[in-house]
């Protein structure tokens, strides 16, 4: 058995979190609540990461919180969709709340092992 990657872990979790999100169908309020916490955590990996988290997860936070975009505009902006109230309330929060982590400044050191040494 081929062990599993990271990527892998990242893209099937994002994929079972916001299946509703692709297939342009309401969202219970236990999913809402899923997709709101699956957001915290991309969020967090991205912008304030915990010590020791590797460079790749946050790479591929980022990937995944542009896929979730892409899919909730393309859900919100289909005639086709039937979603209710809450639904379309919920993925314009969505929206907005990956936009915003994605255009928040991010600071991080470049190169932490780097040491220069000047001189002799």
């Amino acid at each position: 058995m081929e062990p599993v990657t990271l990527a892998e872990v990242f893209s099937g979790v994002r994929e079972a979190i916001w299946s509703e999100a692709r297939a342009a169908q309401n969202v219970n309020s236990f999913r809402r609540n899923l997709q709101r916490r699956h957001l915290d955590i991309l969020a967090r990996i991205l912008v304030s990461p915990a010590p020791g988290v590797p460079e790749d997860a946050r790479t591929l936070a980022r990937a995944d919180l542009a896929d979730i975009l892409k899919d909730v505009g393309a859900t919100l902006k289909s005639p086709a969709a039937r979603l209710d109230r809450i639904t379309r309330a919920h993925l314009e929060e969505t929206k907005g709340r990956i936009e915003a982590t994605l255009d928040a400044k991010v600071e991080r050191e470049l190169f932490p092992r780097l040491t220069l040494t000047v001189g002799g």
